[in-house]
């Protein structure tokens, strides 16, 4: 019985740990390493272990930083199987093939790089959508918060809701290896408590090892409604103003986090009832879709909510622009609404190129980084862009 660690060790991407026991090999998540082009190495060069060894892949949740290298380790030889929550695994569908379709688009652009260079412009993805859709066809069992699922002999894991994203897990083992018995706990990433979308993380049993994310832990997030209040007027300040308002955000969670707040404001006619909101990401469009998907996710108030059939998020100006066309006519709009796209560092997808065309002296570029400690301007009525 072992346990070692080939990501996220004393960094803050890629996790990915492995679990021996029983003769089992267990991987809790395969994430990508993310940041600058540096990391393209890391996430191409050796997983510490052979990929053909592994068992089972244990995944907490649908972030990339947790689930991106699944299609590489099937491609390098995984055959074994990927248990995770329903939620999870629709998530990570959205999110695996996006990732594969990225991979797809840089290996392309550096290839026209090097060959405007004289240098040999074939170059390959990390990995394919065909290995992404391949990787998928691995997600055998599904597991069920706090009902403990034998796994192999002698291993069995206990799934508990995180409170980090819809379907986020902290995982307990149960291990028996001869006549030594160990609980393993891995936190996975832990959500706030206080959301208004998700229950609160739920304390897990007694472990003997707890394995726990820390990326967070040295410092104290700003108040929620703090943070609300501060956008409502903004947003307010803007539309008065005759301006647009436009949020790069992350398309998992966070844009169904705003879309909620949104709603709410709405709703409460802290914003104006009828104000357009457009939604112009379709990943983002899709996730939102997995979310509506899984009202048993939700906290006791979401889901009260969604089970009269009021939608937590939309609204009655609410628009879902999946199509190019669709979302050129946006950047025609003037004044009055509410334009919601990825990526949210606006640092490529269609927030780059919607905020470069409409920002103008009565828009305002509204980072949802507004939910982090502290607010990334000063004035919230003279914003402009920020990295």
């Amino acid at each position: 019985m072992y346990l070692s660690f080939h990501g996220a060790n004393q960094e803050v991407t890629g996790s990915c740990h492995l679990l021996h026991c029983a003769d089992k090999n267990i991987l809790i998540d395969c994430g990508l390493y993310q940041g600058e082009h540096e990391l393209d190495v890391q996430n191409s060069g050796p997983f510490g272990f052979e990929a053909a060894s592994i068992d089972f892949v244990i995944l907490t949740h649908a972030h990339l930083d947790h689930c991106g290298r699944l299609p590489l380790l099937l491609r390098r030889g995984f055959q074994g199987e990927v248990i995770t929550t329903a939620a999870t695994r629709e998530l990570t569908r959205i999110v695996l093939l996006d990732s594969a379709h990225l991979q797809e688009e840089e290996a392309r652009y550096q290839a026209r790089r090097n060959a405007r260079h004289g240098k040999h412009p074939q170059l390959a993805p990390l990995y394919s959508t065909l290995d992404a859709l391949n990787c998928l066809n691995t997600f055998g069992r599904t597991a069920q918060y706090n009902q403990p699922l034998e796994i192999s002999p002698g291993i069995t894991a206990t799934f508990c809701d995180a409170g980090h994203i819809l379907g986020s897990a902290s995982v307990l083992f149960n291990l028996e290896e001869g006549a030594v018995k160990k609980s393993v706990l891995f936190s996975g990433d832990i959500g706030n408590s206080g959301s208004q979308i998700m229950r609160d993380p739920a304390p897990p049993p007694h472990a003997d090892v707890v394995i726990m994310e820390t990326t967070y832990g040295d410092r104290l997030h700003r108040n929620p409604t703090d943070s609300t209040v501060e956008l409502y007027e903004a947003i307010n300040n803007t539309l008065v103003r005759g301006g647009n308002v436009v949020i790069p955000t992350f398309a998992l969670e966070r844009t169904q986090e705003l879309l909620f707040i949104l709603r709410e404001g709405c709703d409460r006619q802290l914003l104006p009832q009828n104000m357009p909101v457009f939604l112009d990401s379709p990943m983002a469009i899709s996730a939102t879709e997995v979310f509506q998907h899984h009202p048993e996710c939700y906290s006791d108030a979401t889901a009260t909510l969604s089970s009269t059939d009021h939608d937590p998020f939309t609204m009655k100006g609410f628009h879902a622009t999946r199509e190019t066309v669709e979302s050129m006519a946006i950047n025609q709009i003037v004044g009055g609404a509410v334009i919601m796209a990825g990526s949210g560092m606006c640092t490529g997808g269609v927030s780059a190129t919607t905020s470069s065309i409409i920002y103008g002296a009565k828009s305002a570029v509204l980072y949802s980084l507004v939910f982090q400690q502290k607010a990334p301007w000063g004035d919230a009525s003279l914003m402009g862009p920020h990295r």
